[in-house]
This record gives structure tokens, C-alpha cells and sequence, in this order.
């Protein structure tokens, strides 16, 4: 007969540490249940934190259509950037890219690839005196887009691609002449596969004279006889002031090619553009 009691109790003893159990789990179970949607929810954020910002198009279908267009334009480059000769920069940079300074130049002057930089002279053998002038022409047009730049070190040109909707691409080449160290070139060629016409818009940051002392500033019309001029004569900006470093004082001299706010590129066809800077010292 005891030997029945005990078996019972010990049932009995069994039932309540496994009921006790089962509450215990279920309690943790419904608190995982309450729980889970907030801690997806700050998982989600952490991982959006740590991604590249992203615009308000880019999960677009024709975002993606963009994309492929403009890496079908980067392939003349893939194998510079295999060998370790050339760098792309997506906008905005991609994970494994890295946030080098697109630079251009040849010994004399130097030009950040972005659209307020200025101009960098040459002091102490090296190109850190900035003029306060910006000589880089920025290219829109007025659709979604996917842009990169890339910089080519073995010819020393940088580039910038731009891919719009309706296939229209806009490519921008720079870099500061080798033989005429004083001209630094940006070749603008606009392609417009669509059945209209294409608007494009130039810009460059205007010129504050305010920050540059004693400057004088003015205009001159050159004909093609004097630069090769496409339409028979083109007006050029000038920039003339005096520039003082540690040591000296010289004068620089700035002629820039003036640019138009706009231009048309007609339906299934393309235009170039070349835009010139000279700088002179003496």
C-alpha cells in the first residue's frame, strides 16, 4: 500500500513540475510572440543603417535599366581597374569602392573632379596652392539618372557617366594637356537614342570676385583663326590678379571658354563639346 501512495505521489510530483513547465514556456513563448515584430523591426534599421544611401528611385523597375547602361558604359574601363590602372566611383559609393578624390593634372595646376572645386597651383613642388576659380562645366538633364566617375591613372583622364531615361548618356572627359601644360580640357559628348529633343543644361559655379584681391575681370570674342573656333568666333571669360604665397607673388592669368545655359541634342544622334581653360603664371 505505500508503495502505491509513493508511485502516486511521485506521479503527482511529475505532473505539477511538468505542468509548472509548460506554463513556463508558454509564458516565454507569447513574450517571444509580443517581442519579435519590435526586434525585427530594430534588426531592419541596423542593417538599413549600415547600407549605402539609397535615393528615392532606386528601387524603380527602371532603376535597374539604368544601372546596366551605365556599366555597359564602365566596361572600357574594367580591365584598367583589374590591373589596379583605373578607380570607379558609383553615386552613391558601392561597398567595396573606395573614396578616392577623382584628380587631374600635369605639374603646373590641378583640378578635383567635382563641381565646386577650385584650382590647385603648384607650391613647395607640390599642387596644394588654391585659386579660387572653378573651371569644371557640370551636365544635366532633367530626367531620373545613374552617374559614376572614374579615374584613369595610366593617361591620367578622368571621366564621369551619367545614364537617363530613354537611353540618353552624357560622358564628360577631363584632364590638364601634356604638350600645352597650360590648357586644362573637358570633352562633353551627349548621345540621344530617343525619337525627341534632347535639353541639356550646363552650369558652373560662378566666379566670387570678392574672394580673389585686386582681380580684374572681362570677356574677349576669339575668332577660329586664333583657337579653332566652331562657329567663328566664341567668347572666352578672363580672370587676371595677383596670387601670394609664402615666398613670392605672381600674377595669374584665367581665359575660359564662356558656355551656353543650355543646348539641344537632336533625336537619334549626338554632340560634342569641348570646353577650354588656360592658366597662365608670370
Amino acid at each position: 500500500m505505500d508503495l502505491i501512495e509513493f508511485c502516486k505521489k511521485c506521479r503527482r510530483r511529475a505532473f505539477e513540475v511538468y505542468s509548472s513547465a509548460v506554463c513556463r514556456n508558454r509564458k516565454i513563448f507569447l513574450l517571444l510572440v509580443v517581442l519579435f515584430p519590435f526586434l525585427y523591426y530594430l534588426w531592419s534599421r541596423l542593417m538599413l543603417s549600415m547600407q549605402p544611401a539609397r535615393g528615392l528611385w532606386d528601387d524603380h523597375p527602371a532603376f535597374y535599366l539604368l544601372e546596366y547602361s551605365l556599366e555597359n558604359k564602365l566596361m572600357m574601363l574594367q580591365k584598367s581597374v583589374d590591373e589596379f590602372n583605373a578607380n570607379i566611383q558609383h553615386e552613391p559609393l558601392n561597398p567595396d569602392e573606395n573614396p578616392f578624390l577623382p584628380f587631374v593634372g600635369n605639374g603646373l595646376f590641378g583640378v578635383v573632379i567635382k563641381q565646386d572645386s577650385v584650382i590647385y597651383l603648384r607650391k613647395d613642388r607640390v599642387l596644394t596652392l588654391p585659386l579660387n576659380y572653378h573651371p569644371i562645366v557640370w551636365v544635366e538633364f532633367e530626367l531620373m539618372s545613374k552617374t559614376a566617375r572614374a579615374l584613369d591613372y595610366v593617361n591620367g583622364v578622368a571621366h564621369t557617366v551619367s545614364c537617363y531615361m530613354n537611353n540618353i548618356c552624357i560622358t564628360s572627359q577631363y584632364y590638364a594637356h601634356r604638350t600645352l601644360p597650360n590648357i586644362f580640357i573637358q570633352d562633353i559628348e551627349v548621345v540621344n537614342p530617343a525619337s525627341y529633343n534632347a535639353k541639356v543644361y550646363l552650369s558652373r559655379e560662378a566666379f566670387n570676385q570678392d574672394s580673389w584681391a585686386q582681380v580684374e575681370v572681362g570677356s574677349v570674342k576669339l575668332t577660329k583663326s586664333d583657337v579653332g573656333a566652331r562657329n567663328g568666333s566664341e567668347e572666352y571669360d578672363t580672370v587676371i590678379g595677383p596670387v601670394i604665397n609664402e615666398f613670392d607673388e605672381f600674377y595669374v592669368s584665367i581665359i575660359a571658354m564662356r558656355i551656353p545655359t543650355h543646348f539641344y541634342v537632336k533625336p537619334k544622334s549626338k554632340t560634342s563639346l569641348q570646353i577650354l581653360t588656360a592658366i597662365c603664371e608670370s
